[in-house]
């Protein structure tokens, strides 16, 4: 009787062990791919996806470092403005709950004079931006990659000060960077572009090649 016992707790918790990790190998296979409508990655880790699936544009969150980043492949030509437009809009809805037209702007000088972040791109910019009814300044980058004809905008986002200081820290804002911020566009860029890192991940780009 206790042999029968025995192996009747075996054999439950060999079943629990094979569904255990059959679950995770299920969760691994569905979460390792990402896309923006023809361009596929491997999904960044350490973020969470924060992407509407009736939308088009990767979003991505990083609960421990609170950032995010996206992508955006748009399936139709579109203007530089209204590209920028339809990413950014999508993405601080996402992260933020709020919209760009919610925002002041104001243009940063961060990564202008650095090099290029991907030999595919075409333009980069940085902006700040403070939201009076959040009480909210954030930190962008923008990226414009061309890759085999195929347009691409990707970029991060990162909360700057919230709360009663916020608005001071946005009209005395005169630049800087955030390393982490910096590595996780490049690793998305690296993942979206097939480059590799060249040098040391950290700062300002570093150039894939």
């Amino acid at each position: 009787m206790k042999l029968f016992h025995c192996i009747t707790v075996l054999l439950f918790f060999t079943c629990f062990l094979f569904s255990v990790n059959g679950q995770k190998r299920a969760n691994k296979s569905l979460s390792k791919t990402c896309k923006t409508n023809s361009i596929s990655f491997a999904c960044p880790k350490g973020f969470q996806i924060k992407s509407d699936k009736s939308n088009n544009v990767f979003v991505a969150f990083d609960i421990k470092n609170k950032l995010g980043i996206y992508a955006f492949n748009p399936t139709v030509s579109l203007s530089d403005q209204n590209l920028i437009d339809e990413t950014l809009k999508t993405t601080l809805q996402a992260l933020y709950s709020a919209d760009y037209n919610d925002y002041e702007w104001k243009d940063s000088q961060d990564f202008t004079d650095d090099g290029t972040w991907s030999k595919y791109e075409t333009a980069k910019f940085a902006k700040v931006g403070f939201n009076k009814n959040k009480r909210q300044t954030i930190h962008l980058q923008v990226v414009r990659l061309k890759i085999n004809q195929k347009d691409v905008l990707a970029g991060f986002v990162y909360e700057l000060k919230n709360g009663g200081e916020a608005e001071s820290y946005f009209r005395n804002w005169m630049g800087g960077g955030n390393g982490d911020a910096s590595e996780a566009l490049q690793d998305l860029i690296s993942k979206i572009t097939g480059e590799k890192q060249t040098e040391t991940p950290g700062g300002p780009p570093r150039g894939l090649r």
